[in-house]
């Protein structure tokens, strides 16, 4: 990865990987309280697949510096936006950031 895409694809791994565990983290507590709370999660589970899914992809094309992963991750967190419209704002950065990481990274010439 070039030294100019690894700026714009750790700011999306930390913050996908923060929104992942905020959004786990909070809507794992809502399901067990009451019947809201599950009808709720229930709602919003997709989007949280979506999000975790696109962690670990963010995971892998940061640290194994592959290009296909950070696209992998910016789709999916756009997928997530339009699964949960309410919530697609906290989505929009981390997949405008995979978007520019992945142009950034340019083709990896393997010797």
């Amino acid at each position: 990865m070039k030294t100019k895409g690894r700026i714009s694809g750790l700011l999306c791994m930390i913050l996908t990987v923060a929104y992942a565990i905020y959004i786990v983290a909070y809507f794992g507590n809502a399901s067990t309280t009451n019947l809201g709370g599950a009808i709720a999660t229930a709602l919003v589970v997709p989007h949280m697949i979506c999000v975790a899914v696109a962690a670990v992809f963010s995971l892998v094309g940061f640290f194994v510096k592959k290009r296909w992963a950070m696209l992998t991750c910016a789709i999916l967190m756009a997928v997530a936006a339009v699964m949960f419209p309410m919530y697609a704002m906290m989505v929009i950065v981390q997949s405008i950031l995979g978007f520019i990481a992945y142009a950034r990274m340019g083709k990896v010439v393997e010797e």
